[in-house]
C-alpha cells in the first residue's frame, strides 16, 4: 500500500477518532455534577488522546513535505510526550479508582513514575541523539535506536495496570473490571501490531475505543454513585424525622396549651397554630429534596422557639442578626441545632438564657452561627451520644446533609465561659 493512500486512511481514521474524543470531554465536563478526583483525572486522559491524535493528525498532513521538516519533527516529538503522559494519566485514573487500596499499592504510582520519567528522559536526550526517532531531508519519519525499549516500557506500565485490576478485583465491579482491562489490553495489542507492522494508526482507533468503554464505566460508576446517595439521604430523612417528632416534646407543647386554655384563650390559640405548623414543616421536610430558602428555616425555628418559651415559662430567649438571606439549604438544617442549643446551652443555666442567629455573606460563602449562653459541654461525649440522649443523631444527620448536598461543613465550638457555636459554612452555587 502506498504511502499516500496511507495517509489518506490516517487522517480520516484519525479525524472521526479526535471528533468521538472531543464528544467524549464534552459529555464528561457536562454530566460531571461532582468533585470527585477520579473523573476528573478521567478527563485529564481523554485530553491527553485528544492531544495526541491532533499532533498525530499534523504528522500525516505534512508527511513528505520537505518545507515542513521542522513542524514535523515538532509534532512527532510531542506525539511521542503524550503517549507517555497518557500512560501515567491511565494509571493515575487506576490509583484513584482504588484509592481505598493505597496500603498495598503504595509502590505502583512510584514504578509508574519511573517508567515515564525514564521515556521522557529518553525522549529528550533523542533531540541531540536521534535515539527515538528522526526526520529525513525528504520529511519522512524513522524510528530509532532506542524507539523499542520506549515502547517496552509503556507496556510494562499497561501490563502492572491489567495486574492490579485482577489482582484488586473484588473491590471492583463486574462491568468495571472488564471495561478497565480492556483498556489496558487494546492499546497493547494495537501497540505491538504497530511495533512490527508500521502503516495504519492502529493505536488511535484502539485508544478511541478504550476511552468509549472506559466513558461508559465512569458513567456506570457516577450511576451507581448518585443511587447510593440518594439512599442516605432517604434514611438520614428519616432519622432526622425520628428524631425531630418526640413524643416527649409533643406530650409536654400538648400539656402547656391545655393549661393555656384555661388562662389566656387567645394565647392558646396562637401556640395551636404554631405548633400545627411546626409540625406539618416536619412532616413536609420528609418528602422535601430541593433545598429550602434560609426564610423558611428561620420562621420554622422561630416557631420552635415560640412553643419552647412557652413550655419553659420564659426562660428560652433568642435574638436574630441576618445580613443576607439570598440562599437555600436542607430543610431542618437550623431548628435541630437551636434545639441543641436550648436542650444541652441555656436550659443548663438556673435562669435559661439567650440564643444568638446570625448570618451573614463572606468572601465565598454564606456562615450562619448559631450561639448559646449555655455552660458548654463535652462535644466529643455528645456526638458519641454518651449520656445525651439522641440529640447527637440530629446534629451528625444535619453536618452529612450540609457535607452532600451543599459541600459545605458544620463545626462546634464550646468552652464554659462563652457557650457553644455552632458554625455552618454554605459555598457560593459555581
Amino acid at each position: 500500500m502506498e504511502w499516500t493512500d496511507l495517509r489518506l486512511i490516517n487522517l480520516s481514521s484519525n479525524t472521526v477518532c479526535m471528533g468521538i474524543i472531543s464528544i467524549l470531554i464534552i459529555s464528561s465536563l457536562v454530566l460531571d455534577r461532582s468533585n470527585y478526583s477520579i473523573n476528573k483525572t478521567f478527563t485529564l486522559v481523554l485530553l491527553t488522546i485528544l492531544l495526541h491524535q491532533a499532533s498525530e493528525f499534523i504528522n500525516w498532513f505534512y508527511k513528505g513535505n520537505t518545507s515542513a521538516i521542522t513542524l514535523l519533527y515538532v509534532s512527532n516529538w510531542v506525539q511521542f510526550l503524550l503517549g507517555f503522559l497518557e500512560v501515567g494519566a491511565f494509571a493515575a485514573y487506576l490509583y484513584i479508582h482504588l484509592s481505598h487500596e493505597k496500603a498495598s499499592l503504595r509502590l505502583f504510582p512510584i514504578i509508574v513514575l519511573f517508567f515515564v520519567l525514564t521515556d521522557i528522559g529518553i525522549l529528550v536526550s533523542s533531540i541531540w541523539t536521534d535515539s527515538v526517532f528522526t526526520i529525513d531531508a525528504a520529511g519522512f519519519y524513522h524510528r530509532g535506536s532506542l524507539y523499542l525499549l520506549t515502547q517496552i516500557f509503556a507496556l510494562a506500565v499497561s501490563l502492572m495496570s491489567i495486574v492490579i485490576v485482577l489482582i484488586h478485583s473484588k473491590r471492583l465491579g463486574d462491568k468495571t473490571i472488564v471495561f478497565l482491562v480492556c483498556y489496558a489490553i487494546i492499546p497493547i495489542a494495537c501497540l505491538v501490531v504497530q511495533i512490527f507492522a508500521y502503516g495504519i494508526a492502529l493505536l488511535d482507533i484502539g485508544n478511541t475505543l478504550c476511552c468509549v468503554l472506559l466513558f461508559m464505566s465512569v458513567q456506570n460508576q457516577q450511576a451507581i454513585n448518585l443511587q447510593k446517595l440518594n439512599m442516605e439521604l432517604i434514611e438520614d430523612k428519616i432519622q432526622l424525622f425520628q428524631s425531630q417528632i418526640s413524643p416527649h416534646f409533643i406530650t409536654n407543647v400538648l400539656l402547656a396549651i391545655r393549661d393555656l386554655c384555661e388562662k389566656d384563650t387567645l394565647t392558646a390559640l396562637k401556640v395551636i397554630d404554631d405548633f400545627t405548623a411546626y409540625l406539618r414543616y416536619n412532616l413536609d421536610s420528609l418528602y422535601k429534596n430541593e433545598a429550602v430558602p434560609i426564610s423558611e428555616e428561620l420562621s420554622h425555628t422561630e416557631k420552635y422557639l415560640r412553643l419552647e418559651k412557652i413550655r419553659f415559662d420564659g426562660a428560652v430567649n433568642w435574638q436574630f442578626d441576618i445580613q443576607s438571606d439570598e440562599f437555600c439549604l436542607p430543610a431542618l438544617t437550623i431548628q435541630p441545632l437551636v434545639e441543641n442549643a436550648v436542650r444541652h446551652g441555656i436550659l443548663k443555666n438556673q435562669n435559661g438564657g439567650m440564643i444568638t442567629i446570625k448570618i451573614k455573606k463572606e468572601k465565598d460563602h454564606y456562615l450562619i452561627t448559631i450561639h448559646d449562653s449555655g455552660p458548654g459541654f463535652d462535644i466529643k461525649a455528645y456526638l458519641h451520644g454518651h449520656g445525651h440522649g439522641h440529640g447527637h443523631v440530629g446534629i451528625e444527620n444535619v453536618r452529612h446533609r450540609i457535607e452532600m448536598r451543599m459541600g459545605g461543613s458544620l463545626d462546634l465550638f464550646t468552652s464554659s465561659d462563652k457557650g457553644t457555636i455552632a458554625s455552618i459554612i454554605i459555598p457560593f452555587k459555581k
